[in-house]
């Protein structure tokens, strides 16, 4: 008994002195620098994806500096710190800040950080990285300039947090950082013939001018970004909760590109090409065309400036000792209303000088966990997010159109809209809205066998177009304004021994959804002509109105040609998949888990004999995976995987 009295005295003799050095460690803190050098040399091509994001992209010397600073004046509980990495590069970061322990905080921040193109470009161009580059046609490769493009962050951010009270505490963060620089980027065109025309006249014979050209235009990078958020943090017994603001404020001193590019270019094949394709005469177009050197040559708009304005709550709420509520609501503006003239955009529709775009949004979750009983546990959530686009709709995009009366038998027609003097459309809304729900329950059977049940629930809704003159989607036969999607799920897991675990689970899925929205001026329910498409025109009429817009079971759309697609994404689809996993780990040192998997996805949309299936009709999928860990030692661990 003396000696067990003995070791028990000794033993917390020990705990307590352990204790006391953790106190005096967080009462008497210490503080460090690091200081180092760093040589970098050799070819900065050899070492392009090394020097992307460290700092050390130039072939120089380069200080390593670190620091840590903290102190605390024992009669107040005034904490201050400082803390530094990578002050010597130019992806530096800093920090700074006091805190009185159960009452405030204050603190600042500033970081840089400069990713490094890992490639170097040579061109003829002159202005790089400006909005007025000037495209420079060489006659041979590697002739031109060399330029590295980089792209620099700078940051500052500042902070406070205030207890308010046992239960309540406010918080607040401010941010900017701005962004500088040039980024690769470029344009490309194929000159349509709507945009430079046709024609039979050998003086217009496609060989004899550039009909298509990509060139690297750089981007030039200068915006900056603004956060600011504000929260109040609530708590007691059964009540956690979290409101706030939170603000987005974006601005970009670039509007737009305007290049100069000159009428001739080198062709693939290294030789010059004396003119790009050349504009047509109003007697092919109304109004004339335009030439494949205007078209590279027009404004390319850039980001404009934008805001978001969020306001949110969240938290849990415990009902009882075993069951507990999750929740979240918020409400969200984004607007996007720069002045087209001072981006440097002209054409705006009339009677419109900015875009006015608003996008409202919602976002509510509401969740709930319940311990039934002992071996019971079930597990409810429901999601439900929505965007509403509320930008006026402006005829943004007009179409080339044939002179009319035509002059020229080959002139260009617009099938689409023939007789009305420019074919133009409305901008697109974005406005969609999705329902998830999920309900699982878990039950602990007898021999350590756990067996979980579940349900999951997807709803989405988006926008479908009314009309052709509204808006038109090129590539797509039709479109959903509404896919559901149901999946069941089963899953046994069970601990076979201390040392070796298994799950087997298997899952099946159902997506299906509403009418599609024909997008296309054809009559789906006539055989596609032999004639030319545009003898097919809006004047063709379904069940008395026009086609476009029309909502058709896909067993009617199907007939149309077999080059119309049916987004893959919004197709009806069957899925399977099965899963086992294992988990051994047959001595302290050595552990390993295997996975296997196994899935079938079946389109099940109709198939018409003629046109085709409109897409895929089966996929499989699978996988096997081995993860092995052996500790060697108490430094040495291996780990393997296949």
């Amino acid at each position: 008994p003396k000696l067990l009295v003995l070791a028990v005295i000794g033993a917390i003799s020990q705990v307590q002195a352990q204790q006391s050095d953790e106190v005096i460690q967080l009462t008497t803190p210490d503080s460090s620098v690091a200081v180092g050098a760093a040589g970098v040399s050799g070819d900065s091509n050899d070492r392009a994806q090394f020097g992307m994001f460290n700092g050390m992209r130039k072939e120089r010397g380069y200080l390593l500096l670190d620091l840590d600073y903290l102190t605390r004046d024992n009669a107040s509980g005034l904490w201050t710190f400082l803390t530094g990495r990578n002050l010597g590069t130019d992806n530096r970061e800093f920090r700074v800040g006091m805190q009185k322990q159960g009452d405030w905080k204050i603190f600042g921040e500033y970081n840089e950080i400069t990713r490094n193109s890992p490639f170097t470009v040579n061109t003829g161009m002159t202005g790089v990285g400006t909005t007025k580059p000037n495209i420079v046609a060489i006659a041979a490769a590697g002739t031109g300039t060399d330029y590295d493009f980089r792209l620099q962050r700078k940051g500052a951010s500042a902070g406070v947090e205030k207890i308010l009270g046992p239960n309540l505490k406010f918080e607040a963060s401010a941010k900017s950082e701005e962004k500088t620089g040039t980024r690769l980027w470029g344009r490309g065109y194929d000159c349509a013939s709507y945009v430079c025309g046709t024609s039979t006249s050998t003086a217009l014979n496609q060989n004899s001018f550039l009909k298509n050209a990509i060139l690297l235009i750089p981007e030039p990078i200068d915006s900056t970004i603004r956060q600011f958020e504000a929260k109040l943090v609530y708590h007691n017994e059964r009540l956690n909760l979290v409101a706030g603001y939170y603000g987005s404020f974006y601005s970009n001193s670039n509007g737009n590109i305007s290049p100069t590019v000159p009428n001739s270019l080198y062709g693939g094949n290294g030789a010059l090409v004396g003119a790009l394709y050349p504009a047509v005469g109003s007697n092919i177009i109304a109004g004339g065309g335009t030439s494949l050197q205007n078209v590279l040559q027009s404004a390319m708009a850039l980001q404009p400036d934008n805001q978001a304005h969020q306001f949110s709550a969240a938290g849990n709420y415990a009902l009882t000792h075993s069951t507990k509520a999750t929740f979240k609501y918020s409400v969200t503006r984004m607007t996007q209303n720069e002045d087209f003239a001072g981006m440097g955009l002209p054409g705006a529709p009339a009677g419109y000088s900015n875009l006015a775009g608003k996008v409202d949004g919602i976002n509510a979750q509401l969740g709930l966990t319940s311990r039934i009983s002992r071996d019971f546990n079930v597990l409810a959530n429901v999601t439900y997010l929505k965007n509403d686009d509320k930008t006026p709709k402006a005829l943004y995009n007009v179409e080339a159109k044939a002179a009319f009366p035509a002059t020229n038998p080959v002139s260009y027609t617009n099938i689409n809209q023939p007789g009305i003097p420019g074919a133009t459309w409305f901008n697109n809304h974005t406005s969609k809205k999705d329902i998830n729900g999920k309900l699982e329950g878990t039950y602990r059977l007898p021999d350590d066998i756990r067996l979980t049940l579940g349900a999951d629930y997807r709803e989405r809704h988006r926008d479908v177009p009314e009309s052709r003159v509204e808006e038109a989607l090129g590539g797509l036969g039709p479109l959903r304004e509404k896919n559901t999607e149901k999946t069941y799920r089963i899953d046994l897991r069970r601990s076979m021994s201390e040392s070796f675990n298994g799950s087997v689970g298997y899952s099946i899925s159902e997506r299906k959804g509403s009418d599609w929205t024909n997008l296309s001026t054809l009559d789906p329910t006539q055989p596609t002509p032999n004639t030319a498409l545009n003898t097919y025109l809006i004047n063709t009429y379904c069940g008395g109105r026009p086609c476009y817009g029309q909502v058709l079971p896909a067993s009617v759309l199907i007939q149309l040609n077999a080059n119309t697609p049916f987004p893959s994404s919004m197709a009806d689809v069957d899925r399977e998949k099965w899963k086992i996993s294992l988990d051994w780990t047959p001595t302290e040192q050595v552990s390993m888990q295997f996975v296997a998997e196994d899935g079938r996805d079946k389109n099940i949309m109709p198939f018409d004999p003629v046109a085709g299936p409109k897409g895929w009709r089966n996929s499989n999928n699978g996988l096997y995976s081995l993860d092995a860990t052996w500790a060697i030692s108490d430094k040495w661990t291996l780990t393997g995987y296949g």
